[in-house]
């Protein structure tokens, strides 16, 4: 029996932790976090041989052409040969990069650099230095990397032991942040043309894992890259990658973990329960929100604050920004004319700990609200968007809110009212508007 109430005790404790039973009964939500946004492969720019002259790869063209932000990385490959660029435009070779292994213009061999650059848009494409034997290169662009200072949180690399075969491992890295994706890029010496030179792309510790590019040419000795990408949504270690190729090869390979662009999340707090105001009254809470970010901080300049209800906004003097212990105003609009409005804020600041504010609100005075027969304003108001300096990606929403009624409504004239008169004194009665309530009064007179 202890055995059974036990089980029905830890059924009951579930429950109520993952169902809807903490809402019913009025508890604090439970706070869901909203994962980190990983960055996405947006396109590759045209596969690219020469043998001695200097090669310029393009971008990738249309709808696939970087826009500013986006994080383009350049692959060149040669038959071990040193790699340079003539006409960098913007490019800086990344992290871990050379990797190589064989007999520099002796096939086989191989080596991969790689090289990076945040797009402006309208970008121009980089000119590599011309090489003894060959050499190959393509474009990839990516879309949603952080858009400040390095876009890597880790890079790896290797030869595969130096040793020529047709299988390859690409070395793993531990990552420090959510929502990495990771760029894994893998030389090939095959002198041959075709795009059929990698498979079986295998690493437990990726989702998605995606093979996105591959390319071989017969210039000079010939070579080329496969280029796929996986997703590592939580930060901690990830595996080495293997892969399979059509023929034997030496080869350089690279992995490289691109940052996300850090998200800042509204959230949507533990409202306030409604109240009733009239004319005049103090300044009172109507929405609870929260802000955080999953990594990082950021400065959020202004909110947009929406009204619902009857009435809203013109029985309002004040809509303020404060902050949880109504201690510090970070922003205000007076006299709203409309039901959506900005307020710029200033000092608010969002970091990986959760801030929670609310929305004030102040109603008229009794001079400055609208002469009787006046109005009842029921007021709903949420955080609907918002600006913040680092350009975060967004998420989240702030759902709810308080229904605050402000209460300006003259009563209307009593009804049936009828006066009777009588010895030494006159009798009223009336309903009072509204409640259907009866009234009397009764004077008395001394007639003498």
């Amino acid at each position: 029996m202890r055995i059974i109430k036990f089980f029905v005790i830890f059924l009951i404790i579930f429950g109520w932790i993952f169902s809807g039973w903490p809402q019913i009964f009025n508890f604090p939500p439970k706070i869901q976090y909203a994962q980190a946004a990983v960055p996405t492969y947006k396109g590759s720019g045209t596969f690219t041989a020469v043998t001695t002259a200097a090669m310029t790869p393009p971008y990738p063209t249309g709808g696939l052409a970087p826009a500013a932000n986006d994080i383009c990385l350049l692959v060149i490959e040669t038959e071990n040969q040193a790699i340079s660029l003539s006409s960098a435009q913007g490019f800086v070779e990344a992290s871990s990069s050379p990797q190589f292994a064989g007999t520099a213009a002796t096939d086989p061999a191989n080596r991969i650099a790689v090289f990076w650059k945040r797009a402006v848009g309208g970008d121009t494409a980089p000119t590599s230095a011309a090489v003894g034997n060959h050499q190959t290169g393509q474009i990839h662009c990516f879309s949603g990397v952080i858009t400040s200072g390095l876009p890597w949180d880790v890079t790896s690399g290797g030869n595969d032991n130096g040793v020529n075969r047709a299988t390859s491992t690409i070395p793993g890295a531990t990552t420090a942040v959510d929502g990495t994706l990771v760029v894994l890029i893998q030389g090939n010496s095959r002198n041959g043309t075709g795009t059929a030179n990698c498979s079986a792309w295998t690493n437990a510790n990726l989702a998605n894992l995606t093979e996105r590019t591959d390319n071989t040419n017969t210039a000079g000795l010939g070579g080329g890259h496969c280029m796929a990408t996986g997703e590592k949504a939580t930060a901690g270690a990830y595996a080495s990658t293997t892969v399979t190729l059509s023929a034997v090869s030496y080869k350089g390979v690279l992995s490289i973990a691109l940052k996300p662009q850090p998200t800042t999340i509204l959230g949507d707090g533990t409202n306030p329960p409604g109240k009733a105001l009239i004319p005049g009254a103090t300044a009172t809470s109507s929405d609870i929100f929260t802000f955080r970010t999953d990594s990082g901080t950021e400065s959020i300049t202004n909110v947009t604050t929406t009204l619902a209800g009857t009435g809203q906004y013109a029985g309002i003097s004040k809509v303020e920004i404060v902050d949880e212990a109504s201690t510090t105003v970070y922003g205000s609009v007076t006299n709203p004319s409309t039901d959506a409005f900005s307020i710029s804020l200033t000092g608010l600041t969002a970091s990986t700990a959760t801030s929670t504010l609310q929305i004030r609100i102040t109603p008229f005075s009794h001079t400055d609200m609208p002469s009787p027969p006046g109005a009842l304003y029921t007021v709903t108001s949420t955080i609907t968007a918002w600006t913040g300096a680092s350009g975060n990606t967004q998420a989240g929403n702030d759902s709810g809110s308080a229904t605050i009624t402000i209460d300006n409504l003259s009563p209307s004239d009593v009804t049936n009212a009828i006066s009777t008169p009588s010895d030494m004194q006159v009798i009223v009665n009336w309903t009072n508007p509204g409640g259907g309530e009866h009234h009397n009064d009764t004077n008395r007179h001394d007639w003498r």
